[in-house]
C-alpha cells in the first residue's frame, strides 16, 4: 500500500462531523489553523469542528496581507472575525493570532511564519492539527502543510494532520484574482537543480478566469511538455468542457498543448490527482531519461482541494511549484453569496498520522 495513492482517508459532509464526533471523546491537545480572510467560507468548517470538540481547543489564526486594491473587503473580514470569536467563546476555545510577517517577498510569508513557530517548538505535544484551507491563499497553506509534514517526518511533533476545506466551485469562480505581482517558485518547492539541464514537464491545474496567470507561468517555466489538469468528474458535468472553451486559444494556439496530455482528476478527491501525478512522474521520468533528468513543475489555478493533491505530489516527489501571486482578491460585484452557498461541501483529508503507521 502506498501512502496517498491507494491508502488514504477522505471524508465528506456528514462523515466529517462523524469523524470529529468520534475523536471528540479522545483526550487530545488540539490545534485548528485557519486564515483571517474575507472568504465567506472561513467559519463554515470551523463551526462543524467546534460543535463536537471539547473545550480547550486552540484556534491559530494566520494574519493575511491586506489587499492594496480599491475593492476593500475589510467588512467581510470583520464579519468573519466576529463569527469566529463567538464560536470560540461558545465552545471554550482559545484564539491564538499569528501576525503576517514583515517580508519583502509575499511568497515567503508562510514559510517565515512557520519557521518561527517551529523555532518556538509550538507544535511539540500537539496530538491533532487541522489545517482549514478555506480562507488561506495557496502560497500560505502550501507552506503550512509542507512544513507540518516535514516537521512530523523530522520528529518535531507526532500527532495526526488533517486538511479540511469548505469547497464550492461556483463561489471559487466568483472570486476575482486581480493582477499579478510576479511569477516565481514557492519557497520549499523550488525548481530542481537540474531544471536547466534536462527536459521540463509543466502540470498546470486549470481554473476559470486565470488565463493571464497560466500564460505568465508558461513563460517562466518554458516547458518541453505540458500536461494540464481538468476537474472531472465535477459537480457541473460540463465544467471541464466550459474551461477548455474559455482557454481554447491559450491552450491550443499559444501553448500548443497536445490533447492527449490532459489529465482528468476528481474535483472532490485530491488523492485522485496525487495518484495521476505519481503515474505521470514514473512515465515521463522513464521515457525522457535519455534527454537528462526530468524537472517537474506544478502551478495551481484551481480549487483548494484539488490543489492539495498537487501539494502532496510535489512534497513526495520533489516537484517545483510556481505561483503567480495576485495583487489582490475580491468577490465579483453583484455576487449572490446566499444563493451560491447552497453548493458548499465540507471535505476532510487525513494526510498524516495514525492511518499511515
Amino acid at each position: 500500500m502506498t501512502r496517498w495513492s491507494d491508502d488514504y482517508v477522505l471524508v465528506q459532509d456528514d462523515a466529517v462531523d462523524a469523524l470529529w464526533r468520534e475523536r471528540g471523546g479522545l483526550e487530545l491537545v488540539r490545534l485548528y489553523i485557519l486564515g483571517d480572510g474575507f472568504d465567506p467560507r472561513v467559519p463554515t468548517a470551523l463551526e462543524h469542528y467546534l460543535d463536537v470538540s471539547p473545550p480547550g481547543t486552540t484556534l491559530m489564526r494566520f494574519g493575511l496581507r491586506p489587499s492594496p486594491l480599491p475593492t476593500d473587503e475589510s467588512e467581510s473580514v470583520a464579519k468573519n472575525r466576529a463569527f469566529v470569536a463567538q464560536a470560540a467563546a461558545a465552545a471554550g476555545a482559545v484564539i491564538e493570532e499569528v501576525a503576517y510577517p514583515a517580508v519583502e517577498d509575499a511568497k515567503s510569508a508562510g514559510r517565515v511564519a512557520m519557521r518561527e513557530l517551529f523555532r518556538q517548538r509550538r507544535f511539540e505535544g500537539v496530538d491533532e492539527i487541522v489545517v482549514d484551507v478555506s480562507g488561506l491563499p495557496l502560497d500560505v497553506y502550501f507552506a503550512i502543510v509542507r512544513d507540518l509534514l516535514r516537521g512530523r517526518a523530522d520528529g518535531h511533533w507526532s500527532g495526526d494532520l488533517f486538511v479540511v476545506a469548505c469547497e464550492n466551485p461556483q463561489l471559487d469562480a466568483a472570486i476575482v484574482h486581480e493582477g499579478s505581482e510576479d511569477v516565481a517558485f514557492l519557497h520549499g518547492f523550488a525548481a530542481p537543480t537540474h531544471a536547466e539541464a534536462g527536459p521540463r514537464v509543466w502540470i498546470p491545474l486549470l481554473g476559470e478566469g486565470r488565463a493571464d496567470e497560466i500564460r505568465g507561468v508558461f513563460e517562466e517555466v518554458a516547458p518541453m511538455e505540458i500536461c494540464p489538469v481538468l476537474p472531472s468528474p465535477s459537480s457541473n458535468p460540463r465544467r471541464s468542457d466550459d474551461m477548455i472553451l474559455e482557454l481554447r486559444e491559450l491552450l491550443f494556439e499559444e501553448l500548443r498543448v497536445d490533447e492527449r496530455n490532459f489529465i482528468y482528476a476528481s474535483e472532490w478527491n485530491p488523492f485522485d490527482l496525487f495518484r495521476s501525478l505519481q503515474q505521470l512522474h514514473g512515465r515521463y521520468a522513464s521515457s525522457l531519461k535519455p534527454l537528462g533528468p526530468v524537472a517537474f513543475t506544478i502551478s495551481a489555478h484551481s480549487s483548494k482541494l484539488l490543489s492539495l493533491g498537487a501539494l502532496l505530489a510535489a512534497y513526495e516527489h520533489g516537484f517545483g511549484v510556481v505561483h503567480a501571486t495576485p495583487t489582490g482578491y475580491y468577490l465579483r460585484q453583484g455576487t449572490d453569496i446566499a444563493a451560491l452557498r447552497t453548493g458548499d461541501r465540507i471535505l476532510c483529508a487525513w494526510v498524516d498520522g495514525t492511518p499511515y503507521e
